[in-house]
């Protein structure tokens, strides 16, 4: 929990899934790649994951884009998915997740929510996030 006039800031990190994204001894950061499996909670994982692609910081924080739309909304469009398998589950979250628009998935949020997932959609896999910008 925040402390004094940060009091009502929760701030929370979890380093289960954590890899380094430079090379600690060049600063270079590591390479765009595909095939990758999917890392994380699907209900939760970016669209790139879905397309299997190397994750990246633009990915971390579409993540908790999607967590903050399901605490506003109650819900993602992609849950509620009734399929016979988890393998057509799974493809039918990854169709929703990779065609819906950010309009319709950020409907009844703040348009502050709207504004971070379209900043964080447009990042470049090696690009330095703005966290200024972002909080």
């Amino acid at each position: 929990m925040g402390l004094g006039q940060s009091s009502p800031i929760v701030h929370t990190i979890d380093f289960g899934l954590a890899k380094k994204y430079r090379n600690s001894q060049t600063g270079v950061h590591i390479r765009f790649g595909e095939k990758k499996s999917l890392t994380g909670t699907v209900r939760y994982a970016s669209a790139n994951a879905h397309r299997f692609y190397e994750l990246s910081r633009r990915d971390d924080l579409e993540s908790i884009g999607n967590l903050a739309i399901y605490f506003f909304n109650g819900k993602l469009p992609w849950q509620d998915i009734n399929e016979q398998t988890k393998s057509n589950k799974f493809v039918e979250i990854s169709r929703i997740k990779t065609s819906i628009s950010l309009k319709e998935l950020c409907k009844n949020c703040p348009v502050e929510i709207f504004d971070y997932m379209t900043y964080v959609r447009n990042l470049k896999f090696e690009e330095d996030p703005d966290f200024n910008y972002m909080f």
